[in-house]
C-alpha cells in the first residue's frame, strides 16, 4: 500500500502491525501473522498487503480503513488479493484500487460509507455476496466514483450498488458483468447525480443488469447516460429498469439517455411482484422506463425470448414517449406493436411512439413515418387489446382467455352475449372509454373471473426455472426446478420454512402463499434437496443450492398453494358512453367495478372475492340519475364494499354487502390526486384547458375541461341544431380563487347565467339553445377545478332539470351491510360538494361499527334503517364543518351494539348544528344508547337538538348522555323502559333543556333517572312527564343541581317509584337588587305511591330540598306517599329568624295538619334546618283548600314573638 502522486499531495506511508495496539511489531512483505486483527498507522515503511498466516488455509483477512481526516494523499491498494473484502468505514480520503482480486463469500467485496473519492480499475470481484456497495448518509456528499475495466463474476446479490448517492459523479466504463446471480448495477434514491455507463458488457447474468430507482420526484437536476453497452444472454424480470420520475420543478432540466446499446438474446422471466414498487405486468419487458424525457434512440433489440422489448411505467400523458429510430428485431410494424407494452396494452400507461424505426441492426435504413397500429385483438389462444368499431363475443366461442387488457375506445363498443365467460390473466382488466353491453340473464349470466386453467403436466419451462405441476389450477402444485436440462422435484426437508414457500409463489408472480402443504406424497423419478449451507434458494443463485438425492430418501415432496393472482376488474372511465351490465358475476379481481362517471344501467351483479374494493364510484351523472347497482350483491371483499367519492350526487339502492374487511359503504371527498388519476385516463381529444379557444361539439360529444392558470378569457361553445349543451362541475377546489360564469346565447352577458362556486346554486347548468359562453376570470396556478361539458339531444331544457333531492345529494336505499369494518362511513374532510346524505331502509349488522360520519358538512338523514349487533357503536358522528348542517335519525332501530347506540361528539364549536333523533328504538347496547357531546360556544342557543318519540328499552349504559353548552335541547315524547344501571346524565352551560311528555316506566337503575351535573346559567323544564314503577338503588327519580339555573318542574306524574327520594333540588343562585336569582318552580306534579328503599341507611323523602333560597314556587303538588318517611325534607344550615320555606297549596295525603307536620322534615326535626310553612294546604287531592289552623297535640319548633303555654 503506498501513496499516489496523481493527487498532488506529499506521500503518506503506512505501517501494518501484527496486533491491535501500538506495541505490536511491524509486518514486512511476506510476514507470517498470528493475531486476528491488525492496526494500520503512519510510519516509515511501505508495506505490500500480501500477508501469509501460519496456516495457508486460514489466510483470510479484511482491510478496514477508518479516518475523519479529509486532508492528505489517497490510499492506494495495488496488486493485492483480498479474500475477505475491504471496508471503508466513514473514510473521507480518496481510495484507489488497481490490479486487485477481491472475494468475500460472507459479505461485500468493497463497502464504502464515507465521503472520499473512489477509483477501482483493472480489478476482479469474484464470488462476493455483494460486489461494491456505496452508501451516502449525508446530503450532497460530492464524490467521484470511477469504475473502469473491472470484472464482476458470480456475485450473489448486487455487483455495484449505490444508495442515496447525492451529488455523486458515477462513471462505469469498459467493465464486464458476467454470470452474476443478482442485479449488476443498482442506483437508488439519488439526488443531483451525474452518471455515465458506457461501453460495458453484461452477459449471462440471472437478474436485471441496470436499475435506477427513485420513489420521489426531485427538484435537482440529474444526468443518467447509458450508451454503447452490450446486453447479451441475460435472464431476469427485466434487463434494464429506469424508474425515474419527472422533476417537480419544470424549470429544472434533467437528462436520461439510453442510446446505441445492443440488447440481444436476453430472456425475461416472471419477476417478483414486489420488485421496486411496480406490478408484475409493468416489468415484463427487456427495457422498462418511467421517465417522460428519456432519449431512447439507436438501440438494437433482438430478444426473441422476451414477450416485450420495451415497457413504460409512466402514467398516461398528452405527450407520448419517444422511442423512434431503434431496431426492434423485425421490419413488420404489427410485430413491433406487439412487442411494446404501453397505452395500447394498458390504457393507464403512456403511449410509446416508435415510428420511424430502423429496418436492420446495422441501422442504415429507416421506415417511413407512420401512425401507430393497434395490436390485433384475437391471437391463437387469447384475446386482448383495443376493440375497433363494434365487436361481439359469443358464449359459444368461450370461455375466453384474456391475456392483455381489453380497451374499448370512445368510438367503439363491445357486446358480450348471455352465458359468456371471460378469464383474465393477472393484472389484466377491462377498460371502458366507449360502450360495454353485457346483458346476461339469471340462467345465463355473464362471467368475469381470473384464469383457472389447469396446469399442464409437462410445461415448456421457457419462461421460468420454477414451475408447479399436479395441481388443480395454475397456482397450486408440486414445486419443480429446471436444472441439468430437465425438471426436478424439490424435497421438503425439516428446515424448510413457510417463507421459502412464500418466495416460490412470489417468484411465480403471485402475491404470496395461501397454504404450505406438509403431507403431500408423490413419486418422482429424481428429487433434489436444498443445500442448507449454501443459503437461500433465490438469493444464492437459484439451482446452485440444490443437490440430487434418491427419491426414496424424501419423506415429503414440496407442494404449495399460492394466493390467487387477481385480475384488475372492470373500469368505466370518465368518458364512457352509457353502458349496460346486468346479470353478471365479477369474481377474483383486485377491484370489482370502478366507475369514474356513472351514467350506466347496472343490475343483478354479483361481486365476489375481491382483494381491494368491491365498487368504486367517483362521479354520478346528475342529469340522468341512475342508481349505482339495483339488486346487486357484494361479498367477501378485503377492502371496502362500495367506496363513493362524495363530490357529486349518487343513488345506491338494493345492494347487499357481506363479509367485508373494510367499510360496507365508504363515502369520502375527492382529493386532487383522485382527480388527476381520473382525468389522466381521458383521451386527448376529450380534454380541454380553459383559454384554449372556442369549441364546436358533435352530437353526444363529452369534454373534460380543466380550469387552471392566471389568464382571463371568453370561450364560445356551440353544437348542432336541436341539441343543447350541459355543464357539470365534477370537482371544485374550495381553495381555488375561481371566477367562472356560463351564459346562454352568443355573448358574454346574454341569456341565463350560471356561476361556479356559489354554494346556493346547482352544480349543473343546461343551456336553452345550442351556444354558450364561458367567461373565465383566472385563478391561481396551484388549484384545479374540472368541468364536464357535453351535448344533449332535444332542445327542451326542462327534461334535464336536476331533481332537487338529488342535486349534490346521495341516497342509500334498501341496502344492507354485514360483517364489515364500518357499515356506512362518511368522511368529508377532503374536498367535496355533497350537501345531502339520505340513508333509507338500510341495515348495518355484525360490523365493527354500524355507521360513522366524520367532518360532516352535508345534511344527513337516516330513516327506517337498522344498525344492530355491531361490535362497536351503531352510529358515530364526529364534527360538523358547515353552519346549519343537520343530522337527522328517524324511525330506525339501533340495538344490541357492542359500544354506544348513537354517539355524537363535536369539538369544533365554530359551526351551528341541528340534530334530530325521532321515532327510533334503542335496545341492548353496551354503552350509552344515545350520547351527544357539544363543546362550549359563545352565546346561547347556537345548536338545536331534538330527541323525540324514541323508545329506550334496556337500551344501554346510560340510556342517554347529553352534554353541551349554548344549545337548545328538546327531549319530548320518549319512552324509557326496563333500563338498568343509569338512565340519563345531563351537563352543560348556557343552554335550554326541555323535557316534555316523556315516559319512564319499570327502569331499575343504580342512580337517579335524570341527573343534571353542574348545570349553570341554563333553563331546565320538566313538564308532563310520567315516572312510574322505577327502582332506583341509590338516588331518586330526578336530580336537579347547578348554579344560576331557572328550573321548572310541573305537571309530571311520579308514581310507584322506589328509591331514596323522588325529586332532589340543589340549585343555588345569587341576589340581584334584593331578589334571589334564578327561579325554581315546582308545581302541579303528582307524586303518589312512591316507596322508600329500606335498604338505604339514610332517611327517605319524596322531595328533597338541599338549597332553598331559589325555590320561589312550590304549590299545587299532590304528595301522597305513605311508604316514604317524609314527603318533604329540608337540608342546609338556615336557622335564621326569616328562614322559612313557603310550600302552600299542596296536597300532602291528609287533611290533618298535625299529620302533615309529621310528614315534613324541617326545623322541628333538626334545629339548623329551615322551617316549612305549608299553610294553607289542600284538604283533598281534588284541590279543595283549607285556610284553618288545626291545634296539634305535640309542641316544638321555632318561637316567633312570644308564646304562652296553658294547662288546657
Amino acid at each position: 500500500m503506498s501513496s499516489d502522486p496523481w493527487y498532488g499531495n506529499a506521500p503518506m506511508v503506512f505501517q501494518v502491525r501484527d496486533g491491535t495496539t501500538e506495541a505490536a511489531h511491524f509486518l514486512d512483505d511476506g510476514s507470517r501473522v498470528t493475531a486476528e486483527r491488525k492496526t494500520l498507522s503512519t510510519g516509515q515503511n511501505n508495506v505490500w498487503l500480501r500477508f501469509q498466516s501460519a496456516y495457508y488455509s486460514e489466510d483470510r483477512f479484511t482491510i478496514v480503513l477508518t479516518s475523519q481526516d479529509t486532508a492528505g494523499s489517497p490510499v492506494m491498494i495495488e496488486d493485492c488479493k483480498v479474500p475477505n473484502g475491504i471496508h471503508l468505514s466513514g473514510y473521507k480520503r480518496a481510495v484507489k484500487i488497481t490490479g486487485t482480486e477481491i472475494s468475500s463469500s460472507q459479505g461485500a467485496g468493497l463497502i464504502s460509507d464515507g465521503k472520499g473519492d473512489l477509483s477501482v480499475a483493472q480489478t476482479t470481484f469474484t464470488g462476493n455476496s455483494n460486489g461494491i456497495v456505496v452508501v451516502r448518509r449525508n446530503a450532497f456528499d460530492t464524490a467521484n466514483i470511477d469504475i473502469k475495466n473491472v470484472t464482476f463474476h458470480y456475485t450473489r446479490k448486487v455487483s455495484l450498488r449505490l444508495e442515496n448517492p447525492t451529488g455523486v459523479q458515477l462513471s462505469v466504463a469498459d467493465s464486464q458483468f458476467i454470470q452474476n446471480l443478482g442485479e449488476s448495477i443498482v442506483v437508488s434514491n439519488f439526488e443531483a447525480i451525474e452518471s455515465t455507463i458506457i461501453n460495458n458488457t453484461f452477459s449471462k447474468n440471472s437478474d436485471a443488469c441496470i436499475v435506477f430507482f427513485k420513489q420521489d420526484s426531485t427538484d435537482h437536476p440529474f444526468e443518467v447516460v447509458i450508451k454503447d453497452n452490450l446486453f447479451v444472454q441475460n435472464r431476469g424480470p427485466r434487463i434494464v429498469h429506469l424508474d425515474i420520475p419527472e422533476n417537480t420543478d419544470k424549470s429544472v432540466t434533467s437528462v436520461v439517455e439510453f442510446e446505441d446499446n445492443i440488447l440481444d438474446a436476453n430472456k425475461v422471466v416472471n419477476p417478483f411482484q414486489t420488485a421496486y414498487g411496480c406490478s408484475r405486468r409493468c416489468h415484463y419487458a427487456v427495457l422498462v422506463i418511467h421517465d417522460l424525457a428519456t432519449t431512447l434512440q439507436g438501440n438494437v433489440f433482438t430478444n426473441s425470448a422476451a414477450r416485450y422489448q420495451l415497457s413504460t411505467t409512466g402514467p398516461a400523458s398528452p405527450q407520448p414517449m419517444n422511442a423512434t429510430y431503434n431496431y426492434w428485431g423485425t421490419t413488420e410494424q404489427m410485430d413491433i406493436a406487439r412487442s411494446i407494452y404501453g397505452r395500447f396494452q394498458r390504457y393507464t400507461l403512456r403511449e410509446i411512439s416508435y415510428s420511424p424505426y430502423f429496418l436492420s441492426p446495422t441501422k442504415t435504413n429507416t421506415s417511413a413515418p407512420s401512425a401507430p397500429v393497434w395490436p390485433d385483438f384475437y391471437r391463437a389462444d387469447s384475446i386482448g387489446g383495443v376493440v375497433q368499431g363494434n365487436l361481439s363475443l359469443s358464449a359459444a366461442g368461450g370461455p375466453y382467455y384474456v391475456s392483455r387488457d381489453i380497451i374499448i375506445p370512445s368510438d367503439s363498443s363491445l357486446y358480450i352475449e348471455p352465458g359468456t365467460t371471460l378469464e383474465f390473466a393477472q393484472d389484466v382488466g377491462l377498460f371502458v372509454q366507449g360502450r360495454l353491453v353485457a346483458n346476461g340473464s339469471e340462467e345465463e349470466r355473464c362471467r368475469f373471473m381470473p384464469v383457472r386453467r389447469a396446469n399442464s403436466s409437462t410445461p415448456s419451462g421457457e419462461e421460468d426455472f420454477i414451475r408447479l405441476v399436479g395441481g388443480n389450477h395454475t397456482r397450486e402444485g408440486f414445486v419443480q426446478v429446471f436444472t441439468n436440462e430437465s425438471w426436478q422435484a424439490v424435497c421438503r426437508d425439516d428446515d424448510w420454512l413457510v417463507k421459502d414457500s412464500e418466495k416460490v409463489c412470489q417468484y411465480l408472480g403471485y402475491r404470496g402463499i395461501e397454504t404450505d402443504v406438509l403431507d403431500k406424497r408423490q413419486s418422482f423419478q429424481s428429487t433434489w434437496q436444498r443445500n442448507l449451507t449454501c443459503g437461500d434458494l433465490f438469493e444464492e443463485g437459484q439451482t446452485r443450492c440444490l443437490y440430487p438425492i434418491n427419491s426414496t430418501e424424501c419423506a415429503s415432496v414440496l407442494y404449495v398453494v399460492c394466493e390467487e393472482a387477481p385480475w384488475l376488474g372492470l373500469h368505466f372511465t370518465l368518458t364512457a358512453a352509457p353502458s349496460v351490465l346486468s346479470n353478471a358475476d365479477v369474481t377474483g379481481s383486485r377491484t370489482g367495478l370502478r366507475i369514474d362517471f356513472h351514467r350506466h344501467r347496472m343490475s343483478n351483479i354479483r361481486v365476489r372475492d375481491v382483494q381491494d374494493n368491491g365498487i368504486i364510484l367517483r362521479h354520478r351523472d346528475a342529469l340522468r340519475t341512475p342508481s349505482l347497482c339495483d339488486n346487486c350483491s357484494i361479498k367477501d371483499i378485503r377492502g371496502h364494499g362500495i367506496q363513493v367519492y362524495s363530490s357529486s350526487s349518487s343513488l345506491i339502492r338494493q345492494i347487499s354487502i357481506q363479509n367485508v374487511v373494510g367499510n360496507g359503504i365508504d363515502i369520502r371527498g375527492f382529493t386532487p390526486e383522485d382527480v388527476l388519476s381520473a382525468t389522466s385516463l381521458t383521451p386527448l381529444s376529450a380534454r380541454h384547458s380553459i383559454c384554449s379557444g372556442n369549441r364546436a361539439l358533435d352530437v353526444g360529444e363529452r369534454v373534460i375541461v380543466e380550469l387552471e392558470g392566471v389568464d382571463s378569457c371568453v370561450e364560445f361553445w356551440s353544437t348542432v341544431p336541436d341539441n343543447v349543451i350541459s355543464v357539470q362541475a365534477m370537482f371544485k377546489n374550495s381553495n381555488a380563487m375561481l371566477s367562472l360564469s356560463v351564459h346562454d346565447g352568443g355573448s358574454a352577458d346574454s341569456g341565463q347565467e350560471w356561476t361556479l362556486g356559489d354554494d346556493e346554486e346547482s352544480d349543473v347548468f343546461v343551456s336553452t339553445g345550442q351556444t354558450i359562453a364561458l367567461v373565465y376570470g383566472g385563478s391561481g396556478p396551484d388549484n384545479k377545478t374540472y368541468l364536464l361539458i357535453e351535448t344533449l339531444p332535444n332542445g327542451d331544457r326542462q327534461q334535464y332539470l336536476v331533481d332537487e333531492g338529488m342535486d349534490r345529494g346521495m341516497i342509500i336505499e334498501d341496502t344492507t351491510a354485514y360483517n364489515s369494518g364500518i357499515g356506512f362511513f362518511l368522511d368529508q374532510s377532503e374536498e367535496n360538494n355533497l350537501r345531502r346524505l339520505l340513508i333509507v331502509n338500510s341495515s348495518a349488522m355484525y360490523c365493527n361499527q354500524g355507521m360513522e360520519l366524520v367532518n360532516v358538512s352535508a345534511d344527513v338523514i337516516v330513516k327506517e334503517s337498522t344498525l344492530k349487533e355491531n361490535n362497536g357503536s351503531g352510529i358515530t358522528v364526529e364534527e360538523v364543518t358547515r353552519n346549519g348542517a343537520s343530522i337527522s335519525i328517524n324511525a330506525s332501530e339501533i340495538s344490541w351494539n357492542g359500544e354506544a347506540g348513537l354517539e355524537m361528539t363535536f369539538s369544533d364549536s365554530t359551526y351551528k348544528k341541528g340534530i334530530a333523533v325521532s321515532g327510533c328504538r334503542f335496545e341492548g347496547n353496551v354503552l350509552a344508547a344515545l350520547s351527544i357531546v357539544l363543546e362550549e360556544t359563545q352565546g346561547s342557543g347556537d345548536h338545536l337538538v331534538s330527541l323525540s318519540f324514541n323508545t329506550f328499552h334496556d337500551a344501554g349504559y346510560p340510556a342517554m348522555r347529553l352534554e353541551g353548552s349554548s344549545a337548545e335541547w328538546n327531549i319530548m315524547g320518549n319512552t324509557f323502559s326496563n333500563n338498568s344501571i343509569a338512565m340519563m346524565e345531563i351537563s352543560g352551560d348556557m343552554s335550554t333543556w326541555n323535557f316534555e311528555q316523556n315516559s319512564f316506566i319499570r327502569n331499575r337503575v343504580e342512580r337517579s333517572l335524570i341527573i343534571t351535573f353542574d348545570l349553570s346559567s341554563s333553563e331546565v323544564t320538566l313538564e308532563g312527564n310520567t315516572f312510574r314503577d322505577n327502582e332506583i338503588e341509590n338516588g331518586g327519580v330526578v336530580d336537579v343541581s347547578g348554579f344560576d339555573n331557572n328550573c321548572t318542574i310541573s305537571s309530571n306524574t311520579f308514581k310507584n317509584n322506589s328509591g331514596r327520594y323522588v325529586i332532589d333540588i340543589a340549585v343555588s343562585g345569587h341576589f340581584v337588587d334584593g331578589t334571589i336569582l334564578p327561579m325554581v318552580a315546582v308545581f302541579d306534579n303528582r307524586l303518589e305511591g312512591n316507596i322508600f328503599n329500606q335498604s338505604l341507611e339514610i332517611y327517605g323523602c319524596t322531595v328533597f330540598v338541599e338549597v332553598t333560597q331559589n325555590i320561589q314556587i312550590f304549590q299545587f303538588n299532590r304528595l301522597d306517599n305513605p311508604q316514604v318517611n317524609w314527603e318533604l325534607c329540608m337540608e342546609g344550615s338556615h336557622a335564621l329568624s326569616d328562614s322559612v320555606f313557603e310550600a302552600p297549596l299542596n296536597w300532602w295525603g291528609s287533611s290533618d295538619a298535625a299529620t302533615i307536620r309529621k310528614r315534613i322534615f324541617d326545623f322541628d326535626d333538626w334545629n339548623d334546618h329551615p322551617i316549612v310553612d305549608f299553610s294553607p294546604f289542600l284538604i283533598s287531592a281534588e284541590g279543595n283548600m283549607s285556610r284553618h289552623w288545626v291545634r296539634m297535640s305535640e309542641i316544638g319548633g321555632r318561637i316567633f314573638d312570644s308564646v304562652t303555654l296553658t294547662i288546657e
